[in-house]
């Protein structure tokens, strides 16, 4: 038997390909951070920005901030305004507390991102990520640790793109 999840096929002839096959499901129900919607497909992405995304992928666990959610997966949105203004690449926001999950999709600068340093794109992802987990705090309250989640994320990366703030004022997404 087969099963895919996000280009993941395993083969399942035993119970240890089962085993693997719910880790990776576990693993993949937590914390999510995807490549730029639209940016990546357009211009693909860097080897460097994948392997940031998933350390903190792997070494950020939900569980650790919230009881109410089990899965967050944020999704940047990165297109030109053009694209945004097609009504392609709309932001998201998608809440279920009976399924216990989140999944945001909210837009940062393309200019900003397209003619930034590998820096300064680590810097836009992470501010997307702020902004999401305080868009989760406004519904979940102190259901959700945000703020400490934040400082995780932040001591986690901060070697690599400095100190905050991160937070970049977008003219074109007030």
């Amino acid at each position: 038997m087969k099963k895919n999840t996000d280009n993941i096929i395993w083969n399942l002839p035993d119970e240890e390909g089962q085993k693997k096959f719910e880790e990776e499901m576990k693993r993949l129900r937590r914390f999510l951070i995807n490549p730029p919607m639209y940016y990546t497909r357009e211009y693909g992405e860097v080897k460097e920005m994948e392997e940031f995304r998933e350390k903190i992928k792997d070494r950020i666990d939900i569980k650790n901030y919230t009881d109410t959610l089990d899965t967050l997966w944020i999704h940047p949105i990165i297109a030109p305004k053009e694209e945004i203004n097609k009504g392609l690449c709309q932001e998201d926001r998608y809440m279920s507390l009976i399924n216990q999950m989140a999944d945001i999709s909210l837009q940062s600068d393309f200019e900003q991102f397209h003619n930034g340093d590998l820096i300064q794109k680590k810097r836009i992802i992470i501010d997307n990520v702020i902004r999401s987990l305080k868009m989760i705090r406004k519904k979940l309250g102190k259901k959700f640790d945000s703020d400490r989640m934040i400082v995780d994320i932040v001591a986690l990366v901060k070697d690599e793109i400095g100190e905050p703030p991160y937070i970049i004022e977008y003219d074109h997404l007030a």
